[in-house]
């Protein structure tokens, strides 16, 4: 049998206390926070764009609706506007018109593009 050299005590450097890691909530709720931010940030520019972009399209939606004169408080008028322009037997041309020039406008946009 071999004899097991003996360990000479060493001196050792105190053990430095671990900080506990912060608790779930607190992780979470700095997480909230910087969300938060971000949201916050982007906020403006959505803001800017519903206001330039949305809003227009919205009320351009109502004014199709109403019988507008600029000056005058508009008066709803409903769809009255959208029979009397689709009962037209000029619309049929207007539409086969607008769609022989916007078709091919829009086909060869698409291929100068590419």
């Amino acid at each position: 049998m071999t004899k097991t050299a003996e360990r000479q005590p060493t001196a050792t450097a105190p053990v430095q206390p671990v900080p506990a890691p912060p608790p779930a909530g607190g992780r979470r709720r700095r997480r909230l926070v910087d969300q938060a931010r971000a949201y916050a940030f982007l906020l403006g520019g959505l803001i800017c764009f519903a206001l330039f972009s949305w809003y227009p399209a919205i009320r351009a939606v109502v004014i199709a609706f109403q019988k507008y004169t600029p000056g005058s408080k508009p008066q709803w008028a409903g769809t009255a506007d959208f029979t009397r322009v689709l009962g037209d037997p000029e619309s049929d041309a207007a539409w086969r018109h607008t769609l022989t020039f916007t078709l091919p406008a829009l086909l060869a946009g698409f291929a100068i593009r590419r």
